[in-house]
């Protein structure tokens, strides 16, 4: 239990900013869809009116628009934070080294992204008992895949 914490002692920094830094430029991708939303339902709102349903559409269309940028990032670095901690890379490095492995195996880390998601959702809806069980389950198959992408320990990808 003591190890679960143990890289923040050594590299808390780069791993503060490898979570930080992709997770704000994903959400840049997002602004977009914010501004829409802002500008079309922001006057109903204020008028104490129900939004238009053609512009609660626009808008749920613009949003959805927007998170196919956001899914692209976020799983192109999924692997920033296990490449700091084993690697020992600072995060920008780190982002750009499992951008240019994950990019190769794209379609199958997204897979075992969503699916390993499904498997936590369904683990909280069992009134959250289910996650216990299920998080460290995804844990492990992520941290495999980072093995099988990365090498155990390997300074290069493969």
């Amino acid at each position: 239990v003591g190890g679960i914490f143990a890289g923040f002692q050594k590299a808390f920094g780069q791993l503060f900013l490898g979570q930080l830094v992709p997770g704000l430029l994903a959400m840049l991708c997002l602004l977009p869809a914010a501004l829409v939303a802002l500008v079309t339902i922001l006057p109903a709102a204020l008028h104490h009116r129900t939004p238009e349903p053609a512009l609660l559409i626009l808008v749920g269309g613009v949003c959805l628009l927007c998170l196919i940028p956001v899914i692209f990032l976020q799983v192109n670095w999924s692997f920033t934070l296990p490449l700091i901690m084993d690697q020992g890379l600072a995060f920008w490095p780190a982002m750009r080294t499992s951008w240019q492995q994950v990019r190769k195996h794209w379609w199958h880390v997204f897979a075992l992204i969503l699916v390993m998601g499904v498997l936590n959702i369904a683990g909280v809806l069992l009134c959250c008992v289910g996650f216990l069980f299920t998080l460290p389950l995804t844990l492990g198959a992520v941290m495999q895949a980072y093995e099988t992408l990365f090498g155990a320990g390997d300074a290069q990808p493969r």
